[in-house]
């Protein structure tokens, strides 16, 4: 069973304002039978990539509500402490395996992939992609080990379309279902559409792009910058697999959970979390 670092504040948000990421990386030491003991830092082993051996240390102060304390510290206890690990959602990261490359980690279904083409930020990043059929859409998987039902998420994409009256959906599968929103696009304008979704099922996820007619064949579609976030918006775009947000092998990087009370029903905590090898 998949254990996720809770959602656990009244808006559904893992962190508030004032929260930061710090790299940290793996040191190897070479133990000879005599003599000093060397080591060295391996650079290689750093947070810009997923999977990686690097420690990430998360900190941040959130201010909750009496229930909400009571939710962090029962998920502290639960983990015994530091003892055992869980999965983190990074906010900071982005939970779509691969943003601007749709050939990697992408299944594709009645598209094919065209030129790199111009994308909202002024590089050329965005990739120009046609329908073949009535029914042409793509997808990614966010949520491989399932057991997240209960949790928020936003899914998130620049889209240009190169024909007037031109629509896209953007969703989740969700187990047996499809949760999603069809956006209008503008001709030959870029826009971010976005859907938010809390999972129903506890199987395997997926972010999904087009799909029930909304791309047809011979149809010319741009995109850019797919991704999800485990927050109830979009947030600033960030870039995968540099910054993947999902971390697996997570523990509390803190002896014991300790907090002020700032007044009735609010409670200021500070909370670290360390990546493990």
């Amino acid at each position: 069973m998949a254990i996720y670092f809770p959602q656990f504040l009244s808006s559904k948000a893992i962190i508030q304002d004032g929260y930061r990421s710090t790299r940290r990386f793996q040191t190897d030491f070479n133990r000879m039978d005599a003599g000093p003991i060397h080591s060295f830092a391996n650079f290689g082993a750093s947070l810009t990539n997923f999977p990686t051996e690097a420690l990430s240390g998360h900190e941040w102060t959130v201010n909750i509500t009496d229930t909400e304390l009571a939710t962090l510290l029962a998920f502290y206890q639960a983990r015994d402490g530091q003892l055992e690990e869980f999965i983190f959602l990074d906010p900071a990261g982005n939970m779509a395996s691969s943003s601007e490359d749709f050939s990697t980690g992408w299944s594709i279904f009645n598209l094919t992939l065209g030129a790199a083409v111009t994308d909202p930020f002024g590089g050329t990043r965005a990739t120009s992609i046609t329908g073949t059929a009535a029914d042409s859409f793509l997808h990614t998987l966010v949520i491989p080990d399932g057991d997240a039902d209960g949790l928020i998420f936003t899914v998130s994409v620049w889209a240009r379309a190169t024909g007037a009256s031109q629509q896209l959906k953007i969703g989740f599968i969700d187990g047996p279902g499809v949760d999603d929103t069809i956006w209008d696009l503008p001709q030959n304008q870029w826009i971010r559409i976005t859907h938010t979704h809390t999972l129903t099922s506890a199987l395997t996820a997926f972010l999904l792009i087009g799909g029930n007619a909304t791309w047809g064949s011979s149809e010319v579609i741009q995109l850019f910058g797919a991704q999800c976030v485990p927050m109830l918006g979009p947030g600033d775009y960030v870039q995968s697999p540099a910054f993947f947000g999902r971390r697996d092998k997570c523990r509390f990087d803190m002896p014991s959970i300790s907090w002020r009370k700032d007044g009735p029903n609010n409670n200021a905590v500070s909370i670290k979390i360390k990546e493990i090898f």
